[in-house]
């Protein structure tokens, strides 16, 4: 296991309960666990039970964890978990398990095109 791991490539895991991992393109990598992670231009790539962690592009990656976000990338999801998470532009991304109204229109947004405005 890797505690502030920074790989890229293909196939690489890393498993960490720390902070400040990271995977720089490359397909099939998978972040389980830890915080202040992110996942940048890789495909096919996962990180599970993160905290304040980012995908930026790529496509058909997913996160799970609170205070994640996804910046662009096509078919990309944020599993359960997701307080406090948002997806900035791209094509067909998605959030399961919504549990928050900014994270609602967000979501509604990026699957239809259509701008909420709503008043807390």
């Amino acid at each position: 296991s890797a505690v502030g791991a920074f790989v890229h490539g293909d196939g690489n895991d890393i498993n960490s309960t720390g902070e400040d991992n990271a995977i720089l393109a490359g397909e099939g990598n998978n972040i389980n666990g830890g915080s202040y992670s992110a996942i940048i231009g890789a495909a096919s790539s996962n990180m599970t039970g993160v905290d304040t962690s980012v995908i930026l592009g790529g496509y058909q990656q997913s996160i799970q964890g609170s205070r994640t976000s996804i910046i662009g990338g096509y078919q990309q999801q944020i599993n359960s978990g997701a307080d406090h998470s948002s997806i900035l532009g791209g094509n067909r991304n998605t959030i399961k398990y919504i549990t928050d109204v900014t994270s609602l229109a967000t979501e509604i947004y990026n699957e239809y095109q259509i701008e909420l405005n709503y008043v807390y």
